[in-house]
């Protein structure tokens, strides 16, 4: 309950004041500032965007330029924004960048779960992936396992709160006489959505721990069976490309290992990948 508290007075800073200020790298915003900053991010966007079609080498600079200010607000300002991601993943998309848009729409998810538009966009960003990568998680009965991903945790959370406590409050009307008919039925229908609602929140916090998820952000990179460029064979015969996503399983020096989503394994260097 607390992250949605600071996620909505984030957007109540985003929609207060007014002007342009340049703060210093590891200067804390205030309010004005930050509002002055994604204004600014806003017209410069728009201004890239209206002459990307016709002239993107000079939308490009503007696009680096917009992706700047609303990095400096996530940052400096200390939030976490959804609307903010989904901006500068809109960003990457326009210059042609699919790897740092994918991850910016799977940061902005965090927040925005469900939302049609980052949903639209993200799917337009993995179209543009060279390589297809079937997801093991999507094949036959293991989707079934995925559901909880599509509802927010807090919404979760909530559910769970109220099911287990309503449970207890029905038995104990049944009890002292408050309800004459029989509760069994209801207190069993609470006790399962509780213990889903449980079990989905305890799975997703302990995939969170095993794994880190990541996109490849590197045009293309060569995927190799330990973690040295001249010591190791390639692991497939062809190069991997900007967008791919993949599961981080193990780091060392320079190097990470990683999985794919079809559960095929492959050492990265870790400038060619990007965690969300």
């Amino acid at each position: 309950m607390l992250r949605i508290a600071i996620q909505l007075v984030a957007a109540m800073l985003l929609i207060m004041g007014a002007h342009h200020t340049v703060c210093a790298d590891d200067a804390v915003l205030t309010h004005t500032d930050m509002q002055r900053l994604f204004d600014d991010a806003n017209r410069v966007f728009d201004d890239a965007a209206k002459m990307n079609a016709d002239n993107p080498e000079s939308a490009a600079p503007l696009f680096q330029r917009a992706i700047a200010g609303y990095e400096t607000i996530l940052r400096n300002g200390r939030i976490e924004n959804g609307t903010l991601r989904y901006n500068i993943g809109n960003a990457h998309l326009l210059l042609g960048d699919v790897g740092r848009a994918i991850v910016s729409y799977r940061r902005a998810e965090r927040t925005m779960r469900g939302d049609a538009n980052l949903q639209r966009n993200l799917a337009a960003a993995r179209a543009r992936v060279v390589d297809r990568i079937e997801d093991q998680q999507q094949n036959g009965g293991t989707a079934l396992l995925t559901w909880h991903t599509d509802i927010p945790a807090g919404v979760r959370f909530v559910v769970g709160a109220c099911a287990f406590s309503t449970m207890w409050l029905v038995m104990l009307s049944r009890l002292v006489g408050i309800l004459r008919f029989r509760v069994r039925g209801i207190a069993i229908t609470l006790l399962i959505a509780w213990t889903a609602c449980f079990t989905s929140l305890t799975v997703e916090q302990q995939q969170h721990v095993r794994t880190t998820e990541a996109v490849i952000v590197a045009d293309e990179v060569i995927g190799r069976k330990g973690p040295d460029a001249s010591g190791y064979e390639p692991s497939f015969t062809r190069a991997l490309h900007g967008g791919v996503e993949v599961r981080i399983i193990e780091k060392r020096t320079g190097w990470l290992r990683v999985e794919l989503q079809d559960g095929r394994e492959t050492w990265l260097p870790i400038s060619a990948v990007e965690a969300i």
